[in-house]
């Protein structure tokens, strides 16, 4: 992998923490940084050989470290100088950057953020898949790198008798305060302090985030349609009575005229899953209208939906080129959500199937269809694991956005053995991309292109899209 180059010596020396924290002499070591993992920590050797981690330093970079635990192979450590800054060190536009665990990069400059992600891909596919790398294109990257989210989902908890609102510390459920957040859509940003007062005020009992059954308020969600400039308020509660929350919901309603609606979601379960599965229209509508791709979407509280909307529609006219989507192509898109991509796709073709397991995804995506009177998609439920070997000998063009952990086995061996014409994988996981192309390319499948995407600017994210045709087809 290639290095970030290093400047020369003559750099400043900069301390990362007061001189009365750094230790002892015999605690400290030097390291070179050559990689960062996927939390965004710098990564470098030990003289004994372990590999040390190292959060907030940057490739290329010459630091001083104390160790803080060592395990056989992996030492754990707390950057305490910077004996040789990267030149693409820059400062973090978020004040709470190094302690909020929502962003890993902030300190890494655009072009700097973009290298590591080609690498990082790079990287994944030479060694997991064993894969040419001459395919993979330059990275594609938007305008904006900060203020894209069109969601957040926002945990709430209690600091010395105070509710406070933001993110969990990286690796732990410790609330990081905030009153707004530098990736996050200002029109979404604006509402954070005012609704954060409203829940004081009300005196609402909210999650502490400590062990055990939770029994207050969890987290907000905000959903934005950056388009169509609707927005969708969800309180997800571990306790469905909230005294008061019908009459504060409406005056929310009366206050910001592009909030739309304001739901409730029931989550009385101890675990990580953010919506449970109950929810209720308090007051307006449980549901956004947006206009993506030239359609009219609508998108739930719980739908899914690409976060970053303008590199979305970026998207849809280079999957429709490499699927060599036209009137007579019968397209298949599996993992089709709320039919983000089925829809403008079918707009070009002469049929499209989605499949979808999510129950709630599908009925979006039906209502989508209807609302832009769209007649020649349908959409399925069910795992694509049990539907798509059936569909396969009928589809021209396949279409695949498998969640993080990729394709089923029984999945990939599927399409293998029954390859179609044309095939577009967007991946949101180098990992498991690597591991499935390896699968596919054992069949009648060759590897045209692999496009890194940068959809989440400021994370460790990479998302990238394979396009894949039949061998001998081009």
């Amino acid at each position: 992998m290639a290095r970030l180059p290093i400047p020369a010596r003559t750099s400043p020396t900069i301390s990362a923490e007061p001189a009365s924290a750094l230790g002892s002499p015999l605690e400290r070591h030097q390291l070179l940084i050559r990689d960062l993992d996927r939390n965004g920590h710098g990564v470098g050797a030990m003289a004994d050989g372990s590999v040390a981690f190292v959060p907030g330093a940057l490739v290329g970079e010459e630091v001083e470290v104390r160790v803080l635990h060592r395990g056989q192979r992996h030492v754990q450590t707390r950057l305490t100088r910077l004996l040789l800054p990267s030149p693409e060190r820059c400062p973090a536009p978020c004040p709470v950057a190094e302690r909020c665990g929502g962003c890993q990069l902030q300190h890494l400059n655009g072009n700097g953020q973009r290298q590591w992600k080609q690498q990082h891909l790079v990287a994944a596919l030479g060694r997991i898949g064993r894969l040419d790398t001459a395919a993979v294109a330059p990275i594609v990257h938007g305008e904006q790198s900060l203020g894209y989210r069109n969601k957040a989902v926002i945990p709430l908890a209690s600091r010395n008798g105070t509710t406070v609102m933001g993110f969990y510390a990286a690796g732990s459920h410790e609330v990081v305060p905030i009153t707004s957040c530098s990736v996050l859509e200002p029109r979404l940003n604006r509402l954070l302090e005012p609704l954060l007062n409203d829940v004081r005020q009300q005196g609402w009992p909210v999650a502490s985030g400590s062990a055990g059954q939770p029994t207050g308020l969890r987290h907000l969600a905000l959903r934005l349609g950056p388009n169509g400039g609707e927005v969708l308020l969800t309180l997800i509660s571990a306790n469905p009575r909230l005294p008061g929350l019908e009459a504060c919901a409406e005056r929310w309603l009366q206050r910001w005229d592009d909030l739309v609606g304001v739901c409730l979601n029931h989550q009385p379960q101890p675990t990580n899953r953010l919506f449970g599965p109950e929810s209720r229209c308090v007051a307006g509508r449980p549901w956004i209208v947006e206009r993506f791709a030239g359609l009219l979407f609508h998108l739930g509280p719980r739908s899914f939906f690409q976060i970053n909307t303008a590199m979305a529609e970026a998207l849809i006219p280079r999957l429709a080129q490499a699927l060599q989507v036209n009137r007579s192509t019968h397209l298949i898109d599996a993992y089709c959500g709320i039919g983000t991509f089925s829809l403008p796709l079918a707009t070009r073709a002469a049929h499209v199937v989605g499949l979808e397991a999510f129950k709630p995804a599908l009925e979006d995506a039906r209502n989508s269809a209807r609302l832009n009177r769209i007649h020649n998609v349908d959409f399925r439920n069910g795992t694509v694991a049990e539907q798509l070997p059936a569909l396969l000998p009928y589809g021209d063009a396949l279409l695949l956005d498998p969640p993080r952990k990729g394709l089923e086995p029984a999945t990939a061996v599927a399409i293998r053995e029954q390859p179609p014409q044309r095939l577009a994988y967007l991946s949101c996981h180098p990992a498991s991309l690597a591991r499935d192309l390896k699968i596919l390319l054992e069949g009648n499948l060759e590897i045209e292109q692999v496009i890194p995407l940068d959809f989440f600017p400021q994370t460790t994210h990479v998302e990238s899209l394979a396009v894949l045709g039949r061998v001998g087809d081009r």
